[in-house]
């Protein structure tokens, strides 16, 4: 049995329907499932031990497994905190020359509450430690900034904070990561000043 030429076209529209609309269905399926996120791991009851910077003079509680890593280039040192399997950043911070006028720390000029786009900038108290914050949006709506800076000694300290929702990380550089909120929170409040 020999199809015609118009059976044949429309025996091939058919299956061409049937296999777009088998994807979209599939599409709409995979789609509608929540994201799978692998349980994160808490440090807060592991061993924990000192980080101390004699150099710029400050220091911080780290779980044992945590990788400190301390970068330097010609505009100033970032020490990063990672977790064991070094992909998950925890906390940073940046120090470099300077006296605290906000130009190289922030992108704006002016200390109080004024905007730059949807950032604001405060004055701030951070375990104990005089400094500004900054919180919101910049760069036209593409990075959330969290950060907390104070002058020490002609040098300026910038901590990269993080905002969380639910647990989950929201912070530039770590946006969408999963992070422990009770390790960070641990981390974050045993920054101290020492020496100097």
């Amino acid at each position: 049995m020999e199809l015609n030429r118009k059976t044949k076209i429309g025996l091939a529209v058919f299956w061409v329907i049937v296999l777009v609309a088998l994807i979209w269905v599939l599409i709409r399926h995979f789609n509608s499932r929540p994201a799978y996120r692998a349980p994160v791991p808490s440090y807060v009851n592991s061993s924990w031990r000192t980080y101390t910077n004699e150099r710029f003079g400050f220091q911080f509680e780290v779980p044992v497994s945590f990788r400190v890593e301390e970068n330097s280039d010609e505009t100033g040192t970032g020490i990063d905190v990672f977790d064991p399997f070094g992909y998950t950043k925890y906390l940073t911070i940046i120090t470099y020359p300077g006296n605290l006028d906000m130009s190289g720390s922030f992108p704006t000029t002016t200390p109080g509450n004024e905007k730059n786009g949807e950032m604001t900038i405060s004055e701030a108290n951070f375990n104990g430690i005089q400094g500004l914050q900054t919180t919101g949006i910049v760069d036209e709506g593409t990075n959330y900034a969290d950060d907390f800076a104070f002058e020490r000694n002609g040098r300026i300290y910038r901590i990269e904070l993080n905002a969380f929702e639910e647990g989950v990380s929201s912070g530039v550089p770590w946006l969408g990561e999963n992070i422990d909120k009770d390790t960070y929170m641990k981390i974050r409040q045993s920054f101290k000043l020492v020496g100097q």
